[in-house]
Formats: structure tokens, sequence, C-alpha cells
């Protein structure tokens, strides 16, 4: 399937010069609004060269997503990592369980020659190629080579979004006939009223018994005597306006 991915901002520790001083607190609020979505994945791209319990990705999606069920692991720069060190053990999974698991890349960057000497930057094919040969010729990743790399991370979040679509489309499907069905009754309720009568006085009437409608709908919300079922789940109008100065208001006067 065509992929729709969201580049949300890189998060940040501090405000650079010029920018917000609330900048970290924005950007984190923009990041939590996305991936608080339960249809939605979470692609968490982490750099292999740093500590992966410390990954700033890692930590934000565990926050929405406590068990690891939408989250897809993306380790970056796996050929920049010390000598003597690889990330075997994350590729397996075996580190921060993911259900999805994890996937390496190697990212698109300048070519370093044996003196370490950097050329300009590789094409598209050519950086597919260096990381084709970087997987299949390091001891570590060579068993793995097939479920790494770029090409492979592309087909595995088709399918891995495919899989997801098909599981969330019944309750998708359930919501949806939800508000179908309460648009429905709405539907019904306008047409059932009186200001749909026509005459030559239909402008005037229909406005006056709109107004009249709007001013009841205010009055039963207010008051609390005609809830709807999604009501039902939290507080509103009246009830909530007593809850307040019943629970909230005291407290406040003694403050």
């Amino acid at each position: 399937v065509n992929l729709t991915l969201v580049d949300l901002p890189g998060m940040v520790k501090v405000a650079a010069q010029g920018q917000p001083t609330d900048i970290v607190k924005k950007i984190d609020d923009i990041i939590l609004e996305y991936i608080s979505n339960e249809n939605c994945l979470i692609l968490a791209v982490t750099p292999a060269n740093i500590d992966l319990v410390t990954s700033d990705a890692l930590v934000m999606a565990r926050s929405r997503d406590p068990m690891g069920k939408r989250t897809i692991g993306v380790l970056t720069k796996l050929d920049m990592m010390g000598k003597g060190y690889n990330a075997r053990e994350v590729l397996l999974n075996k580190v921060v369980v993911l259900e999805r698991g994890f996937i390496g890349v190697v990212l698109r960057g300048q070519r370093v020659d044996d003196f370490g000497r950097t050329s300009k930057e590789l094409d598209i094919p050519g950086a597919l190629e260096n990381e084709r040969q970087f997987f299949q010729n390091d001891p570590a990743y060579r068993d793995i080579a097939d479920r790494l790399g770029v090409p492979y991370l592309q087909r595995s979040l088709s399918l891995q979004l495919t899989d997801h679509i098909l599981k969330c489309l019944p309750e998708l499907q359930r919501e949806l006939q939800s508000r179908y069905r309460d648009l429905s009754k709405e539907v019904a309720e306008y047409q059932a009223s009186a200001m749909f009568e026509t005459s030559s006085t239909f402008d005037t009437k229909a406005l006056v018994g709109l107004t009249h409608e709007l001013h009841e709908n205010f009055d039963t919300a207010l008051q609390g005597t005609h809830l709807k079922e999604s009501d039902l789940k939290t507080l509103t109008g009246g009830a909530r306006i007593a809850n307040i100065f019943r629970e909230r208001f005291p407290f406040e006067l003694v403050k």
C-alpha cells in the first residue's frame, strides 16, 4: 500500500538562540498529539552509536505505547559504531523488546576512503549498494542481512501498515456506524419539526423555530436533564457545573 508518513519535528532539550523559550514543550506536544492516536504506527528512529535505553524517540513512544505494540524501531548509523561494537543484540530484539522489532539501516552519506578522507555524497543507487555490501561483509550482520537495509524497511512498513489497517477496520466500522445512527436520528428529529412546514412565512418560522430549539437544547444541557449516550462517559453541562461547586469550589475558598 502507499505509505503516509508524518515527519514529526526532532526533539530538542533546550531552546536555541532565537527560538521560543517553550519550544521544547511545543515540540513534545506536537509529537504526543500524533502518537497518542491508537490507529497510528510509531516509527522510532534512533542512531546506533548512542545508548539505546536513553533514546528520546523510544522514551516518547513508550509513554504512549507502553507494551510496544505500535512501535517499529529503526536503527541508523550502524556503520558509525566504534570499532569492536555492533547492534546485533538490539536488532534481534533482545535489549529493548518491541512487538514489531527493529530494522537497521545505513544512511546515505559521504564516502570515506581508507585514509579517512571524504568524497562527494553517494547517489541513491550507490548508497543502497554500499549499504548492502556493509551488511553482507560484516560478521555481526551477515546472517540477518536479508532483514536489514532500506529496501527491507520499505517492504516491512508496507506489510505492517496493511496488517494494521485490517486489524483497525472492524473498530473503525463500528465507530462510523454509531456516528451514522446518531446523525440519522438528529436529521429525523429536525425533519419532524414544525419549522419545516412550507408556507409564505417559512423563513420567519424557520428562524423562530431554530432559535426556540437552540434555547431548549441549551437549557436541557445546562440542567443535565437530557443526556446522549456519549455524555454518560463524563460529566457535562449542569452536572459538571454542580460537581465543580460541590467538589472543588469549597477547597478553592479556603486556599
